[in-house]
Parts: C-alpha cells; structure tokens; sequence
C-alpha cells in the first residue's frame, strides 16, 4: 500500500465538500429539481473521484487503494453524522455507497492505466 496516495485520496473528499459548500447556494436559487439534480451528481462524484485519484497516485492495486480510501470516507462520513447527531438507519445506505464509489473509482484508474500501456504498445 502506498499511504501517500490514500492520503491524497482521502484529502480530497473535505476538498471537494468544500467546493460543494461554495457551489450549492448557486443553485438553490433555481428549481428544486435543478439543485437536487446537482446535489446528486456531486454527492456521488466526491467519493468516485476520491478513489481514482488514490488510485492515479497508487501506480498499482488502484482497487485497493480505492478501496481502502472508501472505508476511511465511510468512517469521516460516520462520525461527521454522529457529531451533527444526524446519524439514522437510512444513511448505513450512504456508507455503503460511498465505499462502492471509491472502489470503482480506483478500479477506474487501474482502467485508464490499462488502457494508456495498451495504447503504447
């Protein structure tokens, strides 16, 4: 495992919430549909996008990577909603999706790395 490259993964989850704290209230000044609509896509990018970065560093076993990246988001994501006592059965969902996200995220690397060594041939 290489740690720096979970590192910079999991750095980049608060980094993209902060970007979606900037963004958001652009939106709610238009539909509801539209701001759910961006909420969504965002909500489930943070966490795919994390992955693949962990992985891009990781240079091999990016599926690892993204999937020991997702567990640690799973945790931050665990105890930011424990603290905000907004914690509910509904969001055990959410944990499991964002480990799902940031395992495919680091698959997706090891794909596009495939790929690209393929293409050089």
């Amino acid at each position: 495992m290489k740690w720096k490259a979970i590192i910079i993964g999991v750095i980049s989850y608060p980094i993209l919430w902060t970007i979606w704290a900037f963004l958001s209230p652009q939106y709610e000044h238009q539909s509801i549909h539209t701001y759910s609509l961006v909420m969504a896509i965002f909500y489930w990018l943070m966490p795919l996008f994390s992955g693949l970065l962990s992985g891009q560093f990781a240079k091999i076993n990016s599926l690892k990577h993204g999937l020991v990246v997702g567990i640690i988001l799973a945790g931050i994501s665990l105890g930011g909603w424990l603290y905000l006592e907004i914690m509910n059965t509904n969001m055990l969902l959410n944990l499991a999706g964002i480990i799902i996200l940031s395992t495919l995220g680091g698959g997706l690397s090891q794909g596009i790395k495939w790929l690209l060594m393929k293409k050089s041939k």
